[in-house]
């Protein structure tokens, strides 16, 4: 089983790559570095813009985890049950 999913991975990865050549020999020059430094730029994008997104709801959830917890600690010492 496990080398018939090798074969058909090492069969899917040679179709890949055997589509790809042509489509870059039709372009007549490709700057890897200009197209490498632009998806790491939209990507360092898309990932500041998710964590600006979701850093106020994890900071409130913390925030209250932190809160219930103190408050249980002084209520048990309130209540002497500590």
């Amino acid at each position: 089983m496990k080398k018939k999913v090798m074969a058909f991975f090492a069969v899917v990865m040679a179709l890949t790559v055997a589509l790809a050549v042509p489509a870059l020999a039709a372009v007549e020059s490709v700057d890897v570095t200009e197209v490498l430094s632009s998806s790491f730029e939209t990507m360092i994008g898309n990932m500041m813009t998710t964590a600006a997104a979701v850093l106020p709801i994890c900071m409130t959830v913390l925030g209250l985890s932190v809160t219930v917890g103190f408050g249980i600690k002084w209520f048990k010492r309130l209540t002497g049950k500590a």
